[in-house]
């Protein structure tokens, strides 16, 4: 045990060794020794009330420092990180050319004619030709069988058509539609009569009272008789028309015969007098024309045309440079990054990649 104490001008060490106590004295030059022989040992004391803690020492200073210790166990990954705000979308690229048209289709069947207008008014008949030609303005009539003619009055010969282009034989009557002088020819063939001193006769009468013509001849017991004639008459093409009659005084009737199959007996041709052709008359208006028939079904469509190609994509200045969020540029610029070959575009604030174009697909000046 080491203890301190002092002493005025001496300083003393004291410690025990082989338990017996030394003292030093540290004030003289030799630093003498003595031993200390202890006289017995005293009574216990009663222990002292104990003293106050004295102050905190100043801290010391830092020691030197250690060695770096080995790295540690690496942690666990930290949790991933909430997704960025979704960039601004991109601008559309150009629009490729359109592919050609398909084919057309068949064209529907016609649809079916309309009905005919009505046929127009006939022209008029034009002036006489100077040339001789065919006439077709003749009528002819014969009887159908013989025809019992009652005495006393003037009885309608009953002629049928023969020869009638224009039809203007009908009841008995000839009604020329056009006018002009025409040449009619009568004859009727009488059977034999059974008293003589009386007469037969032909007659043509006009508009049903009118007689322009009569021949006349003596009734004849042994054989029949032929009596007939012709006359120019004129017709108005409207309202003429001629009736034939014939009358006997033979007693109760007599018999006007047909003759041939032909009608060789009685009979009567009436002709239009005419000098020459003249000029076709004008057509009359045309008819108006039917209903248009109804569309026929459209032909089927035609099968589309095969997709044009992809027309170029149009020229893009690219700017070749690294790129990072705050690198200059302006709104709908567009860059390259040469490390990656990703292309770039700016949205007026920071650049955004766009998706699936690199360097590949786009070229640039």
């Amino acid at each position: 045990m080491t203890t301190r104490s002092t002493k005025t001008n001496s300083v003393f060490l004291s410690f025990t060794k082989n338990h017996d106590l030394y003292a030093v004295d540290q004030s003289t030059t030799k630093g003498e020794s003595l031993l200390l022989n202890p006289g017995p040992k005293g009574d216990q004391g009663i222990k002292g009330e104990k003293g106050f803690t004295g102050a905190a020492g100043a801290n010391g200073s830092a020691g030197a420092k250690g060695e770096k210790g080995d790295t540690g166990f690496t942690g666990a990954a930290g949790a991933n990180g909430s997704a960025g705000a979704k960039g601004e979308k991109g601008d559309t690229g150009f629009t490729g050319a359109a592919g050609a048209n398909g084919s057309v289709g068949e064209k529907g069947a016609a649809g079916a004619n309309g009905s005919a207008g009505a046929k127009g008014d006939k022209g008029d008949t034009g002036p006489v030709g100077e040339y001789l030609t065919t006439s077709s303005y003749l009528t002819q009539g014969v009887l159908s069988g013989d025809q019992t003619i009652l005495e006393g009055a003037d009885r309608i010969i009953e002629f049928v058509a023969d020869i009638d282009s224009q039809s203007w034989l009908s009841l008995n009557k000839f009604q020329p539609t056009i006018a002009g002088n025409y040449l009619i020819t009568l004859n009727g063939w009488w059977n034999n009569a059974d008293i003589s001193g009386g007469q037969t006769n032909v007659q043509i009468r006009m508009n049903g009272s009118d007689q322009i013509f009569i021949v006349q001849t003596a009734l004849q017991m042994g054989t029949g008789s032929s009596v007939g004639g012709s006359k120019t008459i004129h017709f108005n093409g409207t309202t003429d028309y001629v009736e034939f009659t014939a009358y006997t005084s033979n007693t109760t009737s007599q018999i006007l015969k047909k003759g041939s199959a032909a009608g060789s007996g009685t009979w009567f041709s009436a002709v239009l007098i005419t000098t020459g052709p003249g000029p076709t008359g004008p057509a009359g208006d045309q008819g108006l024309p039917g209903d248009t028939g109804p569309t026929g079904p459209a032909g089927d469509q035609g099968l589309p045309g095969d997709t044009g190609p992809t027309g170029p994509a149009g020229t893009i200045n690219i700017t070749s440079i690294p790129l990072s969020y705050n690198s200059p540029g302006s709104s709908g610029d567009v860059a390259l990054d040469p490390g990656s070959g990703i292309m770039y575009i700016h949205n007026g604030t920071v650049w955004v990649m766009i998706s699936g174009l690199t360097m590949s697909t786009v070229w640039g000046d």
